[in-house]
């Protein structure tokens, strides 16, 4: 460390931190995307990260105090999120809905929808 202050003309500006690559759990090709699941350790205090990555950007991530939650929450076809990640988390997806879930809200909502046609 310098002793010389932040705001002299002359300092040189710290290097850029460079990223360290994560522990790869699976890589796919769907069509022409690319999908890979790495996982990552922040140290004791902030556990394990599993991160998802599409054509190479960052598309998910979830922090999980040891490293069998986080490989089983990434594991596709899981209860966990990995599917999720991998559809891009979109609409309702996003919010944990299931298909299952999602067919019985439209089933109730046109169910309503006829009964106040009908009520009118």
């Amino acid at each position: 460390m310098t002793n010389e202050p932040f705001f002299t003309p002359n300092l040189k500006p710290a290097s850029a931190r460079q990223p360290k690559a994560g522990e790869l759990l699976f890589e796919f090709m769907r069509g022409h995307l690319r999908f890979r699941c790495e996982l990552r350790f922040h140290g004791e205090s902030y556990g394990w990260e599993a991160q998802f990555y599409r054509n190479e950007e960052f598309a998910r991530g979830r922090r999980f105090v040891t490293k069998k939650l986080a490989v089983e929450w990434a594991k596709p076809g899981t209860t966990g999120d990995g599917d999720v990640a991998m559809s891009g988390g979109i609409g309702a997806v996003s919010f944990g809905l299931g298909l299952p879930q999602l067919l019985t809200f439209f089933v109730v909502m046109l169910v309503l929808f006829a009964l106040v046609k009908l009520s009118r």
